[in-house]
C-alpha cells in the first residue's frame, strides 16, 4: 500500500510541475554540473583532451522513438576535425547521439530535436579564446 500511495505522489508531483515524465523532473533540477558524478567527471576530465566549455540542461523530442525526454549537451573545446563528439546526454550520462569525423555525419539517434535549454555551466575563458557566443 505504501509503495501505491509513494507513486501516486510522484505522479501527482510531477503533473503539478509539468514535467511530462520523472525522467524530464529529474534532470530539470540540476542546476551545478556538480550535482551528477558522470557531470562532474566530464569537468574534471574533459573529452579526448578537450575541455568542457559549456553545458546546457535540454528537453528533446525524438522522432525515431516519438518520445519527449530531458538531458543534457555538452560543448567541447574545439580541437581535430576528425573527432566524434557526443551530442545529448540523457540523464545517466548514456550519450544518445554523436556527431563528427571528417565527413561530419550523425551517429545514434539523428532524429533528435532540442525543444528547451537552458546554461547551467560556461567555462567563460574557454568560450572568449575561441570567440564563441555564450
Amino acid at each position: 500500500m505504501k509503495a501505491r500511495t509513494i507513486l501516486i505522489l510522484i505522479a501527482l508531483v510531477s503533473v503539478l510541475t509539468g514535467c511530462k515524465t520523472q525522467q524530464i523532473c529529474v534532470c530539470k533540477n540540476v542546476t551545478d554540473p556538480m550535482q551528477l558524478p558522470w557531470l562532474k567527471q566530464l569537468l574534471n576530465n574533459g573529452y579526448q583532451g578537450a575541455q568542457v566549455m559549456m553545458i546546457d540542461e535540454v528537453t528533446y523530442h525524438s522522432e525515431e522513438t516519438n518520445t519527449d525526454g530531458a538531458g543534457f549537451q555538452v560543448g567541447f573545446e574545439p580541437t581535430c576535425c576528425d573527432l566524434i563528439w557526443p551530442g545529448i546526454y540523457d540523464c545517466e550520462g548514456k550519450v544518445l547521439n554523436s556527431y563528427g569525423g571528417i565527413a561530419g555525419d550523425c551517429y545514434g539517434d539523428c532524429t533528435i530535436v532540442v525543444t528547451s535549454r537552458k546554461r547551467i555551466y560556461a567555462n567563460q575563458e574557454l568560450i572568449n579564446k575561441y570567440s564563441l557566443p555564450d
